[in-house]
């Protein structure tokens, strides 16, 4: 009666994911710490905690409302394009590089500005990545979405 239909793999395997977060997490950390230790961090201004808290808000909201939309980090059963993923194709992605830049804010460290464009450009390429699976996956169906909507940051229009 029922036709039980063929869950799709998720493009990027979600131990890949969990592994690139806790090594950028582990680098973060380092990266903040050692420019503690060694007088790296910039004098403070009220201006810090405010983008910080502004960067974490809006990267906590974002992933929040991406895993909303998701709702299943296992398989995919149809190209999500509701929600978040109307306005930018990577949402997930773009929380985590929010976040990274709202926690380089809070800690002052400068040397995290160079942690969060390595994460950006790590997340960069794994979005570019996962292009090609999600393409022969959904087929013409992505292809179209990926003309729509941008790869990040979502058009101010």
């Amino acid at each position: 009666m029922f036709r039980k239909r063929r869950k799709r793999n998720t493009p990027s395997p979600p131990g890949r994911q969990v592994a690139i977060v806790l090594a950028l997490l582990a680098i973060g950390g380092l990266c903040i710490d050692l420019s503690y230790q060694y007088g790296l961090v910039l004098s403070f201004s009220p201006l810090f905690p405010m983008a910080g808290a502004v960067f974490l808000t809006g990267g906590l909201i974002l992933r929040l409302l991406a895993a909303w939309e998701i709702r299943c980090t296992q398989a995919i059963e149809t190209l999500v394009t509701s929600g978040v993923y109307a306005w930018t194709r990577n949402p997930i992605y773009l929380a985590f590089i929010l976040l990274m830049t709202g926690a380089a804010f809070l800690s002052r460290a400068w040397p995290s500005a160079i942690w969060v464009l390595v994460g950006t450009t790590v997340f960069y390429w794994l979005a570019k990545k996962e292009e090609g699976d999600l393409e022969a996956a959904f087929g013409e169906e992505y292809a179209k979405y990926r003309k729509e909507v941008p790869l990040f940051l979502p058009r101010l229009r």
